[in-house]
C-alpha cells in the first residue's frame, strides 16, 4: 500500500519501476525518538510494556521536550516486535502509541515497524487524530532521493531499525534534512539506523543530563 496521507511525495512510473521523488521544499526540524526505555517505562517495572497504560514517562523527558517546541516538530519511531509474537494486537499497540501520545502532547505521530521482517511500518497520527496509515515497501526496486544529498533507504523491508526506513518515512513526511534531524535513542540499532541516513545521534541517558 502507498502513502496516502504524506504530501511530500510525487510518484511516477519508469520502465515499470515506482519511483518516489521527494520534491524539497525548506527543511524543518525533526526529533525523532525512541519509545521504551527512552520516552516511557512500563508501570509494572516489566522489561516490556503489558497494555496501553503501562506506561509512565521517564524522568525529565517532558521537560526536554519542552526545550525544543517550537522550532521541532517531533515523533516516535519504534519496533514492535511483541506484536508479531503474539504478545500484543495491532489494536492495542495503535492504543499503546496513542497513550503515550497523550503522556506527552509535544509528541505529533509515532511510527511503528510490527513484524522481524521490516516490510511493514505503521503510522498513528497525533494531535488529538484517530487516524493511523499502513505503509507497505514504497519500491520494489525503486529509491528515494532528498535534499540532493543521494539516496534515502525507504526501499524493500528495510523499515525496521538498525534499518533507516522509519527514520526516512519520518523525516520525509515532516520536510526534514538530515542536518535538521536529531534522533533520540538507547539501544545500539537506534544508533546504527542513525549512522546510516547521516542523521545526528545522542542516547537517552546522555540527552538527559541537558
Amino acid at each position: 500500500m502507498l502513502p496516502i496521507k504524506v504530501i511530500y511525495f510525487t510518484y511516477r512510473r519508469v520502465v515499470g519501476k515506482m519511483f518516489v521523488v521527494y520534491t524539497p521544499q525548506t527543511s524543518m526540524k525533526l526529533l525523532i525518538l525512541d519509545k521504551n526505555q527512552t520516552v516511557v517505562r512500563s508501570k509494572l517495572g516489566k522489561p516490556f510494556i503489558q497494555n496501553p497504560t503501562d506506561q509512565e514517562p521517564i524522568e525529565g523527558v517532558y521537560r526536554l521536550l519542552d526545550g525544543y517546541q517550537p522550532d521541532y516538530n517531533i515523533v516516535i519511531v519504534s519496533n514492535q516486535w511483541g506484536l508479531e509474537n503474539g504478545f500484543k494486537t495491532l489494536e492495542d499497540t495503535i492504543a499503546e502509541m496513542q497513550y503515550a501520545m497523550k503522556l506527552f502532547p509535544q509528541i505529533q505521530d509515532c511510527f511503528f515497524c510490527p513484524n522481524s521482517e521490516g516490510s511493514l511500518c505503521y503510522r498513528v497520527w497525533g494531535q488529538g487524530e484517530t487516524e493511523w496509515t499502513e505503509y507497505g515497501d514504497l519500491t520494489d526496486n525503486g529509491y528515494i532521493t532528498e535534499f540532493g544529498l543521494g539516496v534515502l533507504a525507504v526501499g524493500k523491508n528495510n523499515y525496521r531499525k538498525p534499518k533507516p526506513g522509519m527514520l526516512s518515512l519520518a523525516m520525509l513526511s515532516y520536510s526534514a534534512a538530515p542536518d535538521d534531524t536529531l534522533f533520540i535513542g538507547d539501544r545500539d540499532t537506534d544508533k546504527e539506523a542513525a549512522e546510516a541516513i547521516g542523521i545526528r545521534y545522542r542516547d537517552i541517558n546522555d540527552w538527559l543530563k541537558r
